[in-house]
């Protein structure tokens, strides 16, 4: 967890050759649902770049904002070379989010009191809010007392996150905001103020100050105000939004990150640390973990969000579907193949949570 960051370098030809191969017709047909599985790209991540490219044309950005459509393709290209290969934290990650907060800025209440500005900061961030991730979280760059970390004391990965998303925004050939000094500057300014939203620690006061809002009816969708502290709520929602997807696809976005998790919990061993109980591979079950997330974290971040978006109540009943069949799984009148196969890999110490046939 160094401090000092380096952008990655590109070639043009490297930037050309990904884009020149076309979305397929399955990829057209699911980009504007939750139906869209970034896994079948897990061995080539890059083939999901002009699915991101059809996003920000989607959305009318390239249009509007005259974003230059050559810049635009190699600043994307940059963001998917600075993310590393973690198990969770990755370029994929990166992409669902994006995707997530794409279909959730296009709900009908929505979509006409955003402003383009608001719509492409949205993105950005979800795009860029874990850029050069470490697959270790700021507990442990605190314990270590990493670079990073005397960097950054305070939100440490999501300030590293935000200051690599700059760089990247301001490099030549990539600056896609350069043409349009008011955008940029309104941008970049929502840009920090949503990437930083996405630290978990500060997850209980953005809730307290959405409800407040909400309460005291202050909250209109008519300010500006109103709309960017949405945003933070829509992009905290985004990036823990696995559970509103299919079970094929959100049964392995949980392995990756347990298996991100378990990683590092082996290394707070290493380093002699007192290993975090969900980081613990020999304590933490699959089922019962996803349970209390999804009840403690997920719900009430979705109940909160559906009093201002009704129309993205759809989403709390996908997401109550899921306890539904991880409860299944803790009975064991649910198999999961996968999940049996990780626990067998990476939990050997731990009783598996599923019954034998």
């Amino acid at each position: 967890m160094s401090g000092d960051w380096a952008a990655p370098t590109c070639t043009q030809d490297q930037v050309d050759a990904v884009f020149s191969i076309p979305m397929t017709d399955q990829d057209r047909e699911e980009i504007c649902t939750l139906n869209f599985d970034m896994w079948r790209y897990e061995e080539t991540p890059q083939r999901l770049l002009p699915c991101l490219f059809h996003i920000f044309e989607e959305l009318g950005l390239v249009s509007s904002l005259a974003l230059p459509r050559d810049k635009l393709q190699r600043f994307l290209f940059s963001v998917f070379m600075t993310y590393r290969p973690n198990p969770f934290h990755n370029f994929m990650h990166a992409f669902t989010v994006t995707h997530s907060m794409f279909l959730f800025i296009r709900s009908p209440e929505l979509v006409d009191k955003l402003s383009p500005m608001h719509k492409l900061s949205s993105v950005l961030a979800a795009l860029m809010h874990d850029l050069d991730h470490p697959g270790l979280t700021n507990k442990f760059a605190r314990q270590a007392d990493v670079p990073m970390f005397k960097k950054f004391p305070s939100s440490t990965l999501e300030n590293h996150h935000l200051c690599c998303a700059k760089t990247l925004l301001a490099l030549p050939g990539q600056d896609i905001l350069a043409h349009d000094e008011a955008l940029k500057s309104s941008s970049l300014l929502l840009l920090s103020k949503l990437i930083l939203a996405t630290d978990l620690g500060g997850h209980a006061n953005y809730m307290d100050n959405f409800m407040s809002s909400v309460a005291d009816n202050t909250f209109s969708l008519d300010r500006v105000e109103s709309q960017e502290l949405l945003l933070c709520m829509l992009l905290k929602f985004a990036d823990i939004s696995n559970e509103v997807r299919p079970w094929p696809v959100s049964v392995r976005w949980t392995i990756a990150l347990l298996t991100e998790f378990f990683e590092e919990g082996d290394l707070e061993g290493q380093c002699g640390f007192e290993v975090s109980p969900f980081l613990n591979r020999t304590k933490v079950a699959p089922p019962a973990t996803q349970i209390g997330f999804i009840q403690f974290f997920v719900i009430p971040l979705v109940d909160a969000i559906t009093q201002v978006v009704p129309s993205m109540t759809v989403m709390k009943r996908l997401v109550e579907h899921k306890v539904a069949q991880w409860q299944e799984m803790k009975e064991g009148t649910r198999r999961d193949e996968l999940i049996e196969r990780f626990q067998a890999v990476h939990q050997k110490d731990l009783q598996p949570s599923v019954p034998p046939a």
